[in-house]
């Protein structure tokens, strides 16, 4: 089975300049999938792209979709789709229903079975431990508050890696 591989990755930003040419066919070529993995490494030698990294993951088998939303957090996520999308998307689900998953029995069974499940004591203090520092917001959604030896911690890490990015640390 052969891979499809842009030649310049849809991801990138690294060829921005030559505008909107990721699509077009000229750049796209079909690989076998160690070929299009060792086509990401070298990508990600050259770039240091993150994406190219996760990207030789995912070719590999790896699960690699936590590291994906985490990149993409980090450049901004996802735009927001525009009104005319939404618009399209709420027409596409209007009259559809999940009556075949949500049944009154399926409801039911499930009602029955969470009543009778008793919590053994230390389930219980891992539970209590896990929520240690989390407070609830205004609208019931549970956050986090960083402690101060955390704030410590980000704050030496933040340090270091800017004094990296400006070479004064090796």
């Amino acid at each position: 089975m052969m891979h499809l591989h842009h030649m310049i990755p849809k991801h990138s930003s690294y060829f921005d300049y030559l505008g909107d040419v990721k699509e077009d066919d000229y750049y796209k070529v079909y690989l076998t999938p160690e070929g299009h993995i060792e086509q990401h490494k070298i990508l990600y030698k050259v770039f240091g792209d993150n994406f190219d990294k996760i990207a030789c993951n995912g070719l590999t088998g790896k699960n690699v979709k936590k590291e994906v939303f985490s990149e993409a957090g980090k450049r901004g996520g996802k735009k927001k789709p525009s009104v005319e999308a939404k618009e399209k998307m709420r027409q596409a689900k209007l009259g559809k229903t999940n009556s075949k998953i949500y049944t009154e029995e399926r409801n039911k069974k499930i009602s029955e079975a969470k009543k009778n499940v008793k919590l053994d004591e230390n389930h219980r203090k891992s539970i209590s431990k896990s929520l240690v520092g989390n407070s609830r917001r205004k609208d019931g959604k549970k956050t986090w508050k960083p402690d101060d030896d955390y704030k410590k911690r980000m704050s030496e890490s933040l340090k270091k890696s800017w004094a990296k990015r400006k070479g004064l640390l090796d």
